[in-house]
């Protein structure tokens, strides 16, 4: 990290390598990185994903710029990494007295840390405000759907998200009128002809809506389709669900995981035991969901993993649609269920209930072979359990119609997708 630091000064300053690995070193503490002379000469892989955004921000700041962009700086990152991220943006935007471009999907951090907002839609600004402006008076229907498909935890009674109904158009082929015409619960016969422009709405900023007045007193809401349906109270809720649910799927009791602490490089030694995962206990039924919360480096996707290596834990036991996870391969005995040299994640047995599990990654980008297309991504696993040509084709039209994909990204590849489609 110290020689990542240390080339970008050099680049532009006349420095010496001695002289850049110290001001290498400084930035690193400036930004929060602990024991910054150590961690200098640790490589990439050895950073948390919070200490890796903290480097990118020392190297945007090194040679003092006077902007700043910050493309998507907290995405995959926890709440409380989150919030530091934020608060060393904040602290290199006064050490350089930079101007600070914040390009995010997260409407929480914009209301927090910015002054102004502009809000885009197929290529262009539709709305653009002082954020205090923005967020107590919405006068835009795009934005006004963003928020009311923000997850909220203080609005009472529980309530589904609700999305914004349909896709964004295709920028190649834009449609006539304004571009989210088709989309807008509000919409006029002339948003379908005629393209709005940015005008100042007073009290508010600029806004490309042609009912944008209406709104602006009030007499229109621009999401008032937006409420969603009935809401149980807890209880009722609560009783609705489990009644809706079927049978336990996924069972896990006393799941232990542990890791060898080692020391020196060459040579390791094992100095201690990282406890990754201690005795955790759940059940899982059909038609439930379960939320596995907490910061990074709790054992959530350690948990995971145990359960997707489809062998038998370190300690504890899973239990996958009524059946437990056997042996290891290798002939280690299962003194739980008597049986020796099995292992439900090899052969017939392990095939079928890797029917059973499936993952949804994390990073899709890294998750998806960006030498295949989209159909090709989709029929491989397809092929893989021998399903003929017809119905492979049946079965990717109807997976890409469920997930809300139209048949046409089906010849592209990952990297001419954008995030959400991935």
């Amino acid at each position: 990290m110290g020689r990542l630091l240390s080339d970008a000064l050099r680049v532009h300053q006349d420095l010496s390598k001695k002289a850049a690995w110290e001001q290498a070193v400084e930035l690193l503490d400036l930004v929060g990185i602990p024991d910054p002379r150590r961690r200098a000469a640790a490589f990439p892989h050895e950073f948390s994903g919070g200490m890796r955004q903290r480097v990118v921000i020392a190297m945007a700041i090194a040679n003092r710029p006077s902007v700043l962009v910050a493309d998507e700086p907290t995405t995959a990152l926890d709440v409380t990494v989150q919030a530091q991220v934020l608060d060393v943006l904040r602290l290199a935007q006064r050490e350089t007295g930079a101007g600070l471009v914040l390009i995010t999907h997260d409407l929480g951090v914009v209301a927090g840390h910015a002054d102004d907002i502009a809000v885009m839609y197929a290529g262009r600004l539709v709305d653009k405000a002082d954020v205090r402006a923005l967020f107590r008076r919405l006068t835009m229907p795009y934005t006004a759907r963003l928020l009311a498909a923000v997850p909220t935890v203080d609005g009472g009674g529980r309530r589904p998200l609700v999305p914004i109904g349909g896709e964004p158009p295709d920028l190649s082929g834009l449609p006539t009128g304004c571009p989210f015409g088709s989309r807008c619960a509000v919409a006029l016969d002339a948003c379908h002809s005629e393209e709005p422009e940015l005008r100042e709405v007073i009290g508010h900023g600029d806004v490309a809506c042609l009912r944008a007045a209406e709104i602006a007193d009030g007499t229109l809401d621009p999401a008032w389709d937006a409420a969603p349906g009935d809401v149980l109270p807890g209880g009722e809720e609560t009783s609705a669900r489990q009644a809706a649910s079927g049978g336990v799927v996924l069972r896990v009791e006393d799941l232990v995981k542990t890791f060898p602490v080692t020391k020196d490089a060459f040579v390791k030694r094992r100095v201690g035991t990282l406890h990754a995962v201690n005795g955790v206990s759940f059940e899982l039924r059909a038609g439930e969901t379960l939320g596995l919360v907490g910061e990074s480096g709790s054992g959530k996707t350690t948990t995971l993993m145990e359960i997707l290596r489809l062998r038998r834990p370190e300690g504890g036991l899973i239990e996958i649609a009524g059946r437990e996870i056997g042996a290891a391969a290798g002939g280690d005995a299962d003194s739980r269920s008597g049986t020796t040299g099995s292992s439900a994640g090899s052969g017939r047995g392990g095939r079928t209930l890797r029917h059973d599990v499936q993952m949804v990654m994390q990073d899709p980008l890294g998750a998806l072979d960006p030498r295949l297309p989209v159909y090709q991504l989709l029929a491989e696993p397809l092929r893989a359990i021998g399903r003929d040509q017809a119905a492979i084709r049946s079965r990717v039209h109807e997976l890409l119609t469920l997930v809300g994909l139209d048949a046409s990204v089906s010849d592209r590849f990952p990297a001419a997708l954008s995030g959400g489609q991935r």
